[in-house]
């Protein structure tokens, strides 16, 4: 009715109801900008005459279809070619594509109440639309799980080729399953559909530097700024050490999707000096990630606290120089904090800020989704001298202070846009039974200095909680026990500071 196009995928005898009943099982627990988005079914009786045992009767003819969105680029199938040739790929689209593949096998690994293995991952079943975005598709084989790790089946599931050894010996189904075939897609992408046969002939370790090297040196270096090549260099190598360990014989050896989610955000995160060498503060992340937990249900006023999703912004700042910033929201009412966020990030620091943003039923579904551009923030930065902006100025004074200094001759304002996405997960209502596992439960912590902390670390081992205040004060505080472990009071002059930044 709205003039978008849509794909239809008709199914046809037994394989309807299967197909139907893991989609419904399935798919409507899940909201991701890089899995494709089941729109709905059509089922259809059309009366047809056919001969029946010499005679002329009367039969029911059922069209049964799928409805998904359409995605006009195809599969990544079309892509992958025997030589890796002619693909027409530059390694910025195929990192796009490795890292989009990656996000969205890990919201159904890791981002859901019940994790879905998908069992069937291919080129096939990675579909790409019109910015080259991938969303997985193939659900016919998936499987929801529970508390156990591993199963058992005697159903022949999942892609020849793509298959882990522990599924065709003793059909062994786990998360690594999956990992297994991400990394045949990996390896394929980047080297081609025969030439990836080389890495069985060969070390793990030659077989990463024979590609990276010999097939990826001299392109990077025809393709982009000579300044660029060495850290894309870096993340080419770490894609293939990543693929490699994906397809180890023993699974216990394979990483997790976590694991290689993390792996390449650490690739990410050096190329921006790389990059945005001339900026004053260096931000990452560059998109803001929003979860968003959609209920049918009306929350109950005692629970409204807790319906919020947050996301960390960190600001470097690698000069000498002491830098003033001001972060404003285009769409303020959606966040927690209504003023534009404001502080100065001293030299050769880290100042960490937290956004939340409101989460309600109404305001979730009118949210922007990717790429959308619709919600963003604005960080205004500029350079200020040693007693310019205490940490006792508010943020109608930074306002005013930016909104002077772009009008001074000499004096540059840098700003970057910050596009907000937000991926809704629906939250499943009623009460779950015994045998569904739930998810952790959250404990809000509500302090009488709340307000006044600046920036906040956890420990990635203890259970322990770092916050500076604006008051210059840094307190460790153990979580679990709510017992402060140290406290400092006059830690620094600079609001906002970054914990590390202490010891760095």
């Amino acid at each position: 009715k709205d003039g978008h196009a849509i794909a239809v995928k008709m199914l046809h005898g037994f394989h309807f109801d299967m197909e139907i009943e893991q989609m419904i099982s399935i798919i409507p627990k899940v909201h991701h900008p890089n899995i494709v988005q089941l729109i709905g079914y059509c089922h259809e009786i059309e009366q047809v005459v056919v001969e029946y045992e010499g005679k002329h009767v009367i039969a029911a003819e059922i069209h049964n279809g799928l409805c998904f969105e359409y995605l006009p680029n195809g599969s990544l199938a079309t892509y992958i070619t025997p030589d890796d040739e002619d693909s027409g790929l530059d390694w910025q689209t195929r990192y796009r594509i490795i890292k989009g593949t990656c996000d969205g096998l890990k919201y159904l690994h890791e981002g859901l109440r019940s994790p879905i293995i998908h069992m069937s991952l291919n080129p096939s079943h990675i579909l790409m639309d019109e910015k080259m975005t991938p969303k997985i598709a193939g659900f016919g084989s998936a499987r929801l799980f529970g508390v156990e790790n591993t199963n058992i089946t005697m159903s022949p599931l999942g892609t020849m080729g793509y298959m882990p050894p522990e599924y065709i010996d003793k059909q062994v189904i786990s998360k690594e399953f999956d990992i297994f075939s991400l990394g045949v897609i990996i390896l394929k992408l980047m080297k081609g559909q025969k030439s990836y046969h080389e890495w069985d002939f060969m070390s793990p370790e030659k077989f990463i530097e024979l590609v990276a090297h010999e097939k990826w040196g001299e392109r990077l270096q025809k393709t982009m700024d000579v300044t660029l090549v060495e850290g894309h260099f870096q993340q080419v190598k770490k894609c293939l050490e990543i693929a490699v360990r994906c397809v180890e014989y023993d699974r216990q050896k394979r990483p997790t999707i976590g694991e290689i989610v993390r792996m390449l955000n650490e690739t990410e995160t050096s190329l921006i000096p790389q990059i945005d060498s001339g900026l004053l503060l260096h931000v990452h992340p560059l998109e803001l990630t929003f979860m968003l937990s959609i209920s049918l249900e009306v929350p109950r006023k005692k629970k409204a606290a807790s319906m919020s999703s947050s996301c960390s912004l960190h600001l470097d700042n690698k000069g000498n120089d002491r830098v003033a910033f001001l972060l404003v929201a285009n769409s303020p009412s959606r966040y927690l904090a209504k003023d534009p966020l404001c502080g100065v990030v001293p030299p050769r620091c880290i100042y960490t800020l937290t956004l939340t943003m409101c989460n309600n039923k109404q305001q979730a579904l009118s949210m922007p989704s990717i790429d959308s551009g619709a919600d963003y923030f604005t960080l205004h930065s500029v350079v200020v001298g040693q007693y310019e902006l205490d940490k006792d100025t508010i943020s109608a004074e930074y306002e005013e202070f930016f909104k002077k200094t772009k009008e001074k001759a000499g004096h540059e304002v840098q700003e970057v846009a910050l596009n907000v996405i937000c991926c809704q997960q629906q939250a499943d209502c009623g009460t779950s039974s015994d045998s569904e596992p739930t998810g952790p439960t959250v404990e809000i912590i509500t302090k009488a200095d709340a307000l006044e902390v600046s920036s906040m670390d956890v420990h990635p081992i203890e259970p322990w909680i770092m916050t500076t205040h604006r008051a210059g004060s840094l307190r460790v505080w153990n979580y679990k026990t709510m017992a402060t472990l140290k406290s400092i009071q006059d830690v620094t002059d600079e609001p906002g500071m970054h914990p590390y930044a202490q010891f760095m």
